[in-house]
């Protein structure tokens, strides 16, 4: 009898750790997927940029160059004309081009921190639209993990790029919490908000949330959104801190 008990326990145990790596290995398997999508999205991103600032100025900088090219001999006055012109386009193609390199992968991010690469990019943000952003920080603004750093800052900027493109807001406010065991980032707008099982339900939204929860379940944390329509949006995520961070104080830009 206690032989079959012993090898009734051994198949039970067996049997257990079994379903632990069937478990595990979906688990790795969801995870995968999640950093597909977010790498998908963020490629996509990048493509609209480009195509929609580069790729219409560097066509319209080819297009001038062909007509200045036709009348340069018939009417050279003009021809300078049209040249002072392709200059002045080609110097802001090259600021859009530094700016989407510059929202890639912010240095600040690297060499300061997560609380200063933020606070840059809030500014840096104000002055590309009109918006009026309020940035707090509670908690300890210690350094996080490096990954831990990257995902919030896409994070956050993902939120603020929706509130820009879609909420025809005025005001958001974004507010990172740091403690010992959790890290939140919370977005707020006044803008017109929408309906939210409407838009969660619909594969093609538009609003760019689906970025948002895929880089939140990288870092198993949880994703909440509160909105309705005419009261704006509130984008919340918590991520648990799985291991120690640096005992080293963030950076803060000077205001």
């Amino acid at each position: 009898m206690l032989g079959i008990a012993q090898q009734l326990g051994l198949s039970i145990e067996n049997a257990r750790l079994h379903q632990q790596a069937q478990e595990r290995e979906k688990l790795l398997g969801d995870l995968l997927h999640q950093a597909v999508g977010a790498q998908e999205a963020e490629r996509q991103r990048i493509a609209r940029e480009l195509h929609d600032a580069i790729g219409q100025s560097l066509t319209a900088i080819a297009l001038g160059l062909r007509g200045t090219e036709a009348i340069l001999d018939k009417d050279p006055s003009v021809a300078a004309g049209h040249i002072g012109e392709l200059r002045s386009f080609s110097t802001n193609a090259l600021d859009e081009l530094r700016q989407i390199i510059a929202d890639l992968r912010p240095s600040q991010l690297d060499d300061l921190g997560l609380v200063a690469a933020l606070q840059w990019y809030v500014r840096e943000f104000e002055k590309r639209y009109p918006l009026q952003i309020h940035f707090t920080v509670e908690g300890s603004p210690i350094r996080l993990p490096a990954e831990y750093e990257t995902v919030l800052f896409r994070i956050a900027q993902e939120a603020l790029t929706n509130v820009a493109k879609h909420a025809n807001a005025s005001h958001a406010t974004v507010k990172l919490e740091i403690y010992p065991t959790q890290v939140c980032i919370s977005v707020w707008d006044n803008g017109r908000g929408f309906d939210r099982e409407q838009v969660l339900q619909s594969p093609h939204t538009g609003w760019g949330l689906l970025g948002v929860q895929e880089r939140t379940a990288l870092l198993g944390g949880e994703y909440e959104i509160d909105s309705a329509i005419g009261r704006g949006t509130h984008i919340q995520v918590r991520v648990p801190l799985m291991r120690e961070t640096e005992d080293v104080q963030d950076s803060i830009i000077p205001s």
